[in-house]
């Protein structure tokens, strides 16, 4: 190896190149699991790609698969996924205005079975910083929303469109970094830096007049 000698478990970030000869001695049940961008044995993967491969045989045949972005966007992370209406939905962002949600339907384009890049639309356009929860409460999808003073706010999607479901107005307080469902009631964890900011907020749907829905008025 021209990165000095390699340990039988080896992590590399591949900032600059390493060319490595491996000679390797294994019984009849061990496998090698390389992470390569040549590919050998005439594997299907092609060159300069990034990919696995497993070979139990000291090389004669290698089984190999490759990784793909489902979606690449611009913004600086997605924090978070859920599953609604048979969509799978990802939150995303961590500055100024990126905190929006992306919807795929597989259907739209190749596979009917997984989320190609064709796959992902917008399904909301956030002025927020981040969207750092998703989750599915009485046949609706919730948001928490934040990362900066003010933020935490929570929004909810009936299928058709978005709407508030909490705004603080608090001024001081970051995010809503979780939400869960419990016994009925739908729970958020918010809070920022500062001590005493941390809370759990709880919506009880019966207290306002729809009883399947958290409006502004159920927390």
């Amino acid at each position: 190896s021209t990165d000095g000698v390699l340990a039988e478990s080896q992590m590399t970030t591949l900032m600059a190149g390493a060319t490595v000869r491996l000679t390797v001695m294994q019984d009849s049940f061990s496998g090698l699991l390389l992470s390569t961008s040549a590919v050998p044995g005439g594997s299907a993967y092609a060159p300069g790609g990034v990919g696995a491969l497993f070979t139990n045989d000291g090389g004669a045949s290698w089984v190999g698969f490759s990784t793909a972005a489902s979606y690449s966007g611009s913004a600086d992370e997605f924090r978070c996924l859920a599953v609604y209406q048979g969509k799978l939905y990802a939150g995303q962002g961590s500055s100024g205005g990126g905190g929006d949600v992306y919807a795929c339907a597989p259907a739209t384009v190749g596979s009917s079975t997984a989320c190609e890049a064709g796959d992902w639309t917008l399904s909301e356009n956030n002025a927020h910083s981040a969207v750092n929860a998703l989750t599915v409460f009485r046949g609706r999808l919730y948001a928490g929303l934040g990362s900066n003073f003010g933020n935490d706010d929570i929004r909810v999607f009936d299928g058709a469109a978005w709407a508030s479901s909490y705004d603080s107005n608090l001024g001081v307080v970051n995010a809503i970094y979780a939400l869960t469902e419990y016994k009925g009631k739908l729970y958020a964890a918010r809070g920022s830096n500062t001590a005493g900011d941390g809370d759990v907020l709880v919506c009880d749907p019966a207290l306002m007049a729809a009883a399947d829905v958290c409006d502004p008025g159920d927390w």
